[in-house]
């Protein structure tokens, strides 16, 4: 959820937006797995978010024009970008 809430203590099938339907399974800190437990609509509120260039929040994990937009496709992604930038100076 939060990659900054520490050491993840377990992986789950949780909710990442208001709609019960959408669920990913994902490393949790012990505070998110608890709030998992006890207000699974609410777990959504707590991924990091960052600024876009217009100051609109986006979440870290989204697609987007940045530097975290490799991480969408996971760490593969992010290799091929950091080689393209290697390569091109």
């Amino acid at each position: 959820m939060n990659p900054l809430h520490g050491t993840a203590v377990t992986r789950r099938h949780v909710r990442v937006t208001a709609d019960p339907g959408r669920r990913r399974f994902l490393p949790l800190c012990a505070l998110c797995r608890d709030t998992a437990t006890a207000a699974p609509g609410d777990l959504h509120k707590r991924f990091l978010t960052l600024p876009r260039p217009s100051g609109t929040p986006v979440r870290y994990d989204e697609p987007a024009d940045g530097l975290l937009s490799p991480l969408s496709d996971g760490y593969a992604g992010l290799v091929t970008k950091v080689r393209e930038g290697v390569h091109t100076g």
